[in-house]
């Protein structure tokens, strides 16, 4: 998310401010990217509301703070020197869902903002990209204890069900009776005993369920006792979208990228390899944790010691398998090359060889990095010590793979089926090793030599089309669908054109990315 700093009064035109992306621009696709985060919503009738939330007599200040594919955050000043952060999302977002907020929020569109939106108590600090891991230097070692405090919390909470978590008003009579938490969990606390009644789990709040046509198809969104259960889920979904007539019609797919045949065929395979694979309960229990634990969505204090204040963007969370979830923190993960520092006998990065022979500049870049680089080895070093169940967990052999099919499944048509034929294919090169009984044969081997080689193939055309997509987006600087910033897009987009003429599509895996009709994740 960029952070921004347009500032209107309440007197201002809201239009392009309020409801309009203005983060950057798209390489292609423009129009139709612009209009999926178009939404206009009442903005007197928001602040209306904020000032008797807040009881104050006027808004003084509103503020666009920050602003993603995803949702706009303003930051509301008032004359009675309170403030308070309002959320809105765009309709690429997906299904309104449970928003959990300190003031006052609303998920019906039919509200007088016109629009779902959270009211939230603005939490002091700025996020630690902004305050920046070097900077924070000798003030670090609060933010390494706090990020370890806030994952043994996500550890320890066992639910009962996988799915989304909903107010308990606000999900079905059958599933209000349903327990929050596990049966063998014990509430220790008041705030979980508070929890235990305020909160159900409930149907999966995931765009990918319910974007083009699915949203009117009934079929089973959750919640699920296991994780068998939603991926056999995740794939009806998808075998029933491909009987579907708007499936023929569906805009910005990889229509190159296979048949409906084959997407069938791979499809059934998942359905019969996964419930022979699944790890052990221990690393399946249904856990919540941050779907992105980054250093983008970690506030803390902007002076001294960087203490967490509060962790943002809980968006895309649901409670999923253990294993799935406890992963290494992006927060902590270092972006170099930890080969630049040989380690001591502890396995904590040191200087290089050759530093005391560079330049007093370059030693202090080397310095900071060796610093971050540290802090990633001294993670894994605490993990290693404390908590074996995670590093069992992390180290499972199918467990990356097989965490990446729900979210691929649920995209084969549109986006091709090549990365969950690598993962079938890896488990089937690590059957003996991850077979829940030994013995029993892997479903891969029934394919006749024909269906196999196509497996073969869609695997590595995606590896070819994903490493050329990387090098382009590189070149370009570009993100996610092409999105470049405003002030760079008349360059960018010459060089794009270039690199257009330059593009094979045999070499590189499929059609040049970036050009109107094309592909698009946020489209499709």
């Amino acid at each position: 998310m960029a952070p921004l700093s347009d500032e209107h009064s309440q007197s201002d035109a809201y239009d392009r401010f309020a409801f309009e992306f203005q983060s950057g621009r798209w390489l292609y696709n423009e129009c139709e990217q612009q209009a999926c985060r178009y939404m206009k919503w009442n903005v007197d009738a928001l602040i209306a509301r904020a000032c008797t939330v807040l009881e104050a007599d006027e808004c003084v200040q509103v503020k666009k703070m920050i602003e993603g594919s995803y949702n706009r955050a303003f930051l509301l000043a008032f004359n009675n020197n309170k403030e308070a952060v309002v959320r809105i999302s765009c309709p690429v977002a997906g299904p309104a869902g449970f928003e959990n907020s300190v003031f006052d929020w609303n998920s019906d569109p039919g509200n007088p903002v016109g629009v779902p939106y959270i009211l939230m108590e603005n939490i002091p600090g700025i996020d630690v990209n902004q305050r920046g891991f070097i900077e924070i230097g000798a003030h670090a070692q609060p933010l390494f204890d706090d990020c370890m405090t806030i994952e043994k919390a996500f550890e320890t909470v066992r639910f009962s069900q996988l799915g989304s978590l909903y107010f308990t008003e606000d999900v079905s009579a059958d599933l209000q009776k349903q327990p929050l938490f596990a049966d063998n969990m014990h509430l220790s606390t008041e705030a979980l005993r508070t929890a235990a009644s305020r909160y159900r789990i409930g149907p999966l709040v995931d765009r990918q369920w319910y974007r083009g046509g699915r949203a009117a198809m009934t079929v089973d969104r959750g919640p699920w006792p296991d994780f068998v259960s939603y991926c056999l889920a995740g794939i009806k979904l998808e075998l029933a979208w491909l009987e579907h007539p708007a499936s023929k019609s569906e805009p910005f797919r990889r229509t190159a990228m296979q048949s409906q045949r084959l997407n069938r065929s791979v499809l059934e395979m998942c359905s019969k390899v996964i419930p022979l694979i699944i790890p052990a309960e221990e690393y399946m229990q249904p856990t919540l944790w941050h779907p992105d634990f980054s250093a983008a969505n970690l506030l803390v204090s902007a002076t001294n010691e960087a203490h967490i204040q509060g962790v943002i963007d809980w968006q895309h969370a649901m409670i999923a398998p253990y294993a799935f979830q406890a992963g290494f923190p992006l927060a902590m993960t270092y972006s170099g090359d930890m080969s630049d520092f040989p380690l001591d006998a502890m396995g904590l990065p040191q200087l290089p060889d050759d530093f005391d022979q560079r330049g007093a500049e370059e030693q202090t870049l080397v310095r900071e990095q060796q610093r971050l680089a540290k802090r990633q080895k001294a993670y894994e070093m605490y993990i290693k010590l404390f908590n074996p169940r995670r590093v069992a967990a992390i180290n499972l052999p199918q467990s990356s793979a097989l965490n990446i099919l729900p979210f691929h499944i649920s995209r084969s048509w549109s986006d091709g089926v090549g990365p969950i034929t690598e993962a079938l294919l890896h488990f089937r090169d690590q059957w003996e090793a991850i077979v829940r009984i030994p013995g029993t044969p892997c479903p891969l081997n029934e394919l006749a030599e024909a269906e196999m080689q196509e497996y073969h193939d869609a695997a590595e055309q995606s590896t070819r089309y994903t490493r050329a997509l990387d090098a382009l987006n590189n070149k370009l600087g570009s993100g996610g669908d092409g999105r470049v910033s405003a002030q760079l897009y008349k360059q960018v987009k010459e060089e794009c054109e270039q690199l257009r003429n330059e593009w094979d599509e045999e070499r590189d895996g499929g059609p040049f990315p970036y050009q109107d009709g094309g592909f698009s994740f946020f489209l499709s």
